[in-house]
């Protein structure tokens, strides 16, 4: 009687190289195994396609005594700048907002998204404005209605 494993075997090469040649064989399994147990994704989080998305939470320091160098502080960590627009009047409005000083209770933030640091720091009278190819951040005035009456 002959042993039917080399039959086998080469069933086996056969149906392997039919799924690599059309190519399924990379998406039957969307997880790579690291562990006995364990597996990641072999895609990008959201965080690491939108760097907006990535979830802070800071405590910033007792030097940290501006919306300017607490927004640079919070930037600098996530690898992205304050930038400006070569509007003069832009400059001006934007200085007018680094200059402010950090409420208290913003000295700890999150766990949040970045953008929601950034807009929290801003407040509601400044809208975000985020320039991905730069990595640029920076705020414009917003129409803003007062809650008095």
């Amino acid at each position: 009687m002959k042993n039917p494993t080399p039959r086998l075997c080469k069933a086996n090469i056969v149906v392997l190289c039919l799924l690599l040649s059309l190519g399924t064989l990379g998406t039957i399994h969307a997880d790579t195994q690291v562990g006995r147990y364990i597996t990641v994704s072999d895609k990008p989080t959201a965080e690491q396609r939108d760097l907006l998305q990535a979830k802070i939470q800071i405590e910033f320091p007792q030097e940290t005594d501006s919306v300017g160098s607490a927004l640079r502080t919070l930037l600098s960590k996530q690898g992205l700048r304050l930038g400006s627009t070569r509007s003069e009047a832009h400059r001006q409005q934007l200085k007018r907002l680094l200059k402010q000083p950090l409420p208290a209770v913003h000295r700890n933030l999150g766990p949040m998204s970045l953008k929601d640091a950034l807009e929290t720091l801003a407040g509601p009278a400044w809208s975000l404005v985020y320039d991905p190819m730069n990595r640029l951040v920076s705020f414009k005035i917003c129409r803003y209605k007062s809650s008095g009456k």
